[in-house]
């Protein structure tokens, strides 16, 4: 079986023992629902789907069964048992309306992270998440839409970059959060004796919704945004914490570099600090990958060649292009060991060519990382102006390997055979203009022009440019939870009013609103507790109106076990027992007894009947 059966099997052990202990160990069958909570919620936020209701209902009816069970077996409610008729129903429904209003909006948008890159709706590019653990899942998806059309001055059509990888703990390959980490990239560093152009690249969003943007690499400037972005240096990729790419139409300007032959030839791979970790692998990786890359490369005298022979290697008819073979041979993945049986097969997708050769790469020394974005599609008509017109579709979603060389940048090459264009340059570059498009527009009011080079110039492209407006999303969340923080105070303030309106009519219950109070500032009240000992807890309080509480003890004794003798002045005695708690709490106490009442959470007070005489 696979190791995920069994590692389903042993969470379902897990969960079982963990249901027993709070059932009949805690005696807390009210934290179920959390267990519960958890099981659904977390697989439902991972892979975005809806929760069956048929089992929502299921898992909710055992879980009210359970509180039943505890309530009969023990005998009493977990409310106040003086809270009767329709006022405990009126508390829950108060409360369950409460959370449902202020949850979803305070909580991350949950959307499925499984549906194909490119479709409608939410995308695979989300926040937090990988984007290479869908790839394959999303490519062997059959129906497939319009993601993006664009129109480019570039002379080849450009592959556009979503996200890089750049990290690889020889598992998987992961970004980075370390915005220092890595060379400057774009005209940054780039040799003035290598040939360039800017292009323009306009792009038209269809059927993407995504935090993160499609542009061509290396990007100088977007122009036509509407929402907050920012530039991730590593990579030149565009995202946002509060805005998508939805219905988004924005024109790149970016770099058509082409190097000669020669240059390249000669362009030094020397790894210094800041480019160490791009040669990094694993202390173990399989034999075959590291003589396979030397076998592959022997006779090179440059890294530029080297890349180019490994490069050929992938596309020269011994390999082939499979979207299932890894599923059906049980070696789908990035990982080194994916990666030496991926070299054994010869068959697989984007991620096993492009992790296979950037490994390989980084064993000779070469820098080397993954770009993560959309092959270039494919021509889909002319504009009224004659421009070619080039649709993308979610079959193009593509991983690729980006191969670092001194002076020239970061440089792509592709190694899955039946897409794209093999990297190889020659000695013969026409490059050099610099073309404009006539039909750029100049943003809008509600439109942001941005350029990577004024956020690279101080390296730190994640801080809010001066003026920024503050994300919003980040009120919502903060007052959400800022109401879902009032909602235990609005109930405490709710049920002291409740029972302070009908204490008149029992002393019992304004004993259970003394029992709650003093759970409030910290005292330990059981269930077992007679009023009697309880009384005798409250007496050893510093500064404790030790007069009124033997008044009020008195009459809920009297209650009980005689004839009904409710005291005129017994509010009057309540309110300075109150004050008594008050004066002795500390101000932590004080503090913790408004903000967090103990009284509603956990097990409830003694709280027991009037005797019928």
């Amino acid at each position: 079986a696979k190791p995920i059966v069994y590692v389903i099997a042993t969470s379902f052990g897990f969960f079982a023992i963990v249901l027993d202990v709070i059932v009949f160990g805690l005696r807390k069958p009210v934290l179920v629902g959390a267990v519960f909570t958890a099981m659904y919620g977390v697989p439902t936020a991972v892979s975005g789907h809806r929760p069956n209701a048929v089992l929502f209902v299921a898992v909710a009816a055992l879980w009210l069964y359970l509180l039943r069970a505890e309530i009969r077996q023990r005998g009493r409610s977990l409310l106040p048992d003086t809270m009767t008729g329709a006022a405990p129903a009126v508390v829950i429904a108060l409360a369950a309306l409460a959370i449902t209003v202020v949850l979803p909006p305070a909580l991350p948008h949950v959307s499925n992270v499984a549906v194909a890159w490119g479709r409608p709706g939410p995308g695979v590019f989300e926040r937090g998440i990988n984007p290479i653990l869908q790839l394959g899942q999303n490519l062997r998806r059959n129906n497939s839409v319009t993601a993006l059309q664009y129109t480019t001055t570039a002379s080849q059509a450009p592959y556009l970059k979503v996200a890089n990888l750049l990290d690889f703990n020889g598992k998987s390959w992961r970004p980075t959060d370390e915005v220092k980490f890595g060379r400057s990239e774009g005209n940054v560093g780039l040799n003035p004796d290598i040939p360039r152009k800017e292009v323009t690249t306009s792009i038209t969003i269809k059927n993407l919704e995504s935090p993160r943007l499609p542009v061509p690499y290396p990007a100088l400037e977007v122009a036509g945004l509407k929402g907050q972005w920012r530039w991730e240096p590593q990579g030149l990729t565009l995202k946002s914490d509060s805005s998508n790419s939805s219905d988004q139409a924005y024109t790149v300007t970016s770099l058509q570099i082409t190097p000669t032959r020669s240059q390249m030839q000669a362009s030094s791979t020397f790894v210094g600090p800041t480019l160490r970790r791009y040669v990094a692998l694993p202390d173990k990786i399989p034999a075959v990958i590291r003589k396979t890359a030397l076998d592959v490369t022997a006779g090179t005298t440059n890294d530029y060649d080297k890349a180019v022979a490994l490069q050929n290697y992938f596309r020269d008819g011994a390999f082939a292009y499979s979207e299932t073979a890894p599923v059906a041979k049980d070696y789908d993945g990035n990982g080194v060991n994916v990666i030496a049986e991926f070299l054994k097969v010869k068959r697989g997708y984007c991620v096993h060519f492009s992790s296979a050769m950037a490994v390989m790469a980084r064993s000779l020394g070469i820098p080397a990382r993954i770009a993560i974005g959309y092959a270039p599609g494919v021509e889909a008509g002319t504009t009224k102006t004659g421009k070619n017109v080039f649709e993308v579709t979610s079959n193009d979603l593509h991983a690729w390997p980006e191969l670092y060389f001194e002076g020239v940048g970061w440089v792509q090459f592709e190694p899955t055979p039946g897409i794209g264009n093999a990297t190889a340059f020659t000695d013969t570059s026409t490059g050099s203009d610099i073309i404009a498009d006539p039909g750029n527009r100049a943003p809008q009011d509600n439109e942001t022009t941005i350029r990577p080079d004024r956020i690279l110039a101080d390296v730190a492209p994640a801080t809010k440019p001066a003026g920024a407006a503050t994300n919003p999303s980040i009120l919502v969340v903060l007052a959400g939870l800022l109401l879902v923080l009032l909602i235990p105070i609005g109930l405490r303030r709710a049920m002291r009013a409740w029972r302070l309106r009908h204490a008149h009519r029992s002393a019992v219950v304004l004993w259970s609103e003394l029992e709650s109070t003093a759970r409030d500032f910290g005292l330990f009240v059981t269930s077992s507790d007679t009023p009697r000992a309880f009384a005798g807890q409250l007496s050893q309080w510093p500064a404790m109106d030790l007069d009124a509480l033997a008044r009020m003890l008195d009459g809920v004794e009297r209650e009980r076990f005689g004839p009904p003798a409710t005291r005129g002045d017994d509010i009057d005695d309540f309110r300075a027992v109150v004050a008594s708690l008050r004066l002795g709490a500390t101000r932590s106490q004080r503090v913790r007894a408004v903000l967090l009442p103990r009284s509603m959470f956990g097990q409830a007070t003694y709280a027991s009947r009037p005797r019928m005489a």
